[in-house]
């Protein structure tokens, strides 16, 4: 069947005979975006009669997620006069969801107004799906040469953890030496201190009792000086009482001389008046 179409073949045909070449779902609506006419290829992927997709009901087997961005999508279209492109899913006859490519292009007439779209829209679902299997691949990939690096760096951080791990133990038994020889070098010293403290002890017991002896001695010392007081105030008023003495013996004494010496010149009186 030539794909050459007659002017007078009805738009339905073209639409069939352009689905069939293509492999896509061609629809057309007014410049709206309102389907007018029946399409039925709309119908046998979709399942939607005409009374239900005809108007704007065919948006209706556009997925409820999709719905409003595919709106404001014609809408920019609409108002720049340009085709526009999109994805976006559409319900199958069994109810399950297919993605699509879909491009429109408005049809502008000689007034230069937009006459009707022509959409095109073809299945990529398992294109998609592959995209997504071999995003899937790339990611496990991915993860695989992570995980490998990162096997490569806890095998590196391990040997470099096993060598720490070596010289800390080194440094453990250096340090356990040392540990026995201070703890060697403490107990020396601890009997030293104990043998030192024995004999500091032996001096202050010496040196306490040489104190109680001192003390002692000064008690005595302190008594000996108490009675030596005593004894020097008592020979003071000896000396005292003989000064006292000596002195009365000495003024008899002038006295005795005094009258002697009278008594002898009352003799020579008398002797020379005797004589005479």
């Amino acid at each position: 069947t030539s794909l050459g179409l007659a002017a007078d073949d009805s738009a339905e045909k073209r639409y069939q005979a352009l689905a069939a070449a293509t492999g896509q779902l061609v629809w057309t609506t007014n410049a709206a975006g309102e389907v007018t006419e029946d399409v039925p290829s709309w119908s046998t992927f979709t399942g939607q009669s005409e009374e239900e997709f005809i108007g704007s009901g065919w948006r209706q087997a556009i997925h409820p997620d999709d719905r409003e961005r595919v709106a404001e999508l014609a809408k920019q279209a609409l108002e720049k006069r340009e085709p526009y492109e999109a994805e976006y899913r559409l319900r199958r006859q069994d109810g399950e969801y297919r993605d699509f490519a879909v491009r429109a292009a408005p049809v502008i007439q000689i007034d230069d107004a937009i006459g009707e779209w022509i959409v095109a829209a073809t299945d990529i679902s398992e294109r998609k799906r592959l995209e997504e299997s071999l995003r899937q691949s790339a990611e496990r990939l991915a993860a695989s040469a992570a995980a490998h690096t990162q096997l490569e760096e806890t095998l590196r951080v391990s040997e470099e953890g096993r060598n720490a791990l070596m010289a800390s133990s080194a440094q453990l038994q250096e340090s356990l030496r040392s540990s026995e020889e201070r703890l060697t070098a403490s107990t020396a010293a601890h009997t030293q201190l104990q043998e030192t403290l024995r004999v500091t002890e032996e001096q202050r017991n010496a040196l306490t009792a040489a104190i109680t002896q001192l003390q002692e001695s000064l008690r005595v010392s302190e008594e000996g000086r108490n009675v030596l007081a005593a004894s020097g105030a008592q020979l003071q008023e000896s000396l005292r009482s003989s000064e006292e003495r000596l002195a009365a013996l000495t003024t008899s004494k002038t006295q005795l001389e005094e009258e002697l010496r009278a008594s002898e010149e009352q003799r020579s009186a008398q002797i020379g008046r005797a004589h005479v």
